[in-house]
């Protein structure tokens, strides 16, 4: 999914406005939402080393990860990122350096993916609300208040 979306040094300087809206799109939500369902940490955790897991358990266990996955960060970083980018001269900018183009990019799949790992996951989070099980997230709201985990 990723590589469907150009890299913005590659995006030539004529694109419409519209072409970086939906690339941006995807790059912060499809693409996470895809990445996230596919519970990326459970398979590293299954398949590293001994050492190597106990690594990643260390960084998912650390405190700058506990700060970064509460609600109301994940929410300043996703959507913060995302006005600040499009309504702030950060725009022209990133278009004119294509370094500031792609350090962006990787803001919005970063961020993406905290958006994508709290809302519908399938991989556990270090502290939190309950979350909403990934395949009610395409059904209708009675299907999501009814749900029990039991």
């Amino acid at each position: 999914m990723l590589t469907l979306t150009p890299l913005t040094p590659l995006m030539p300087p004529e694109a419409t406005f519209p072409a970086h809206v939906v690339r941006h799109l995807v790059l912060a939500m499809l693409a996470p939402l895809l990445l996230a369902l596919s519970a990326p940490v459970t398979l590293a955790l299954r398949t590293l080393t001994a050492e190597a897991r106990l690594l990643l358990l260390a960084v998912l266990h650390s405190r700058v990860v506990r700060v970064l996955t509460r609600a109301p960060v994940v929410l300043v970083l996703e959507v913060g990122g995302m006005y600040a980018y499009y309504l702030t001269p950060l725009f022209a900018a990133a278009g004119r350096q294509s370094a500031l183009g792609l350090l962006v990019d990787v803001h919005m799949v970063l961020a993406g993916c905290l958006l994508a790992w709290y809302v519908a996951g399938r991989d556990p989070m270090p502290a939190g609300p309950p979350r909403v099980p990934p395949r009610s997230c395409c059904c209708s709201p009675p299907a999501v208040t009814t749900y029990s985990p039991n």
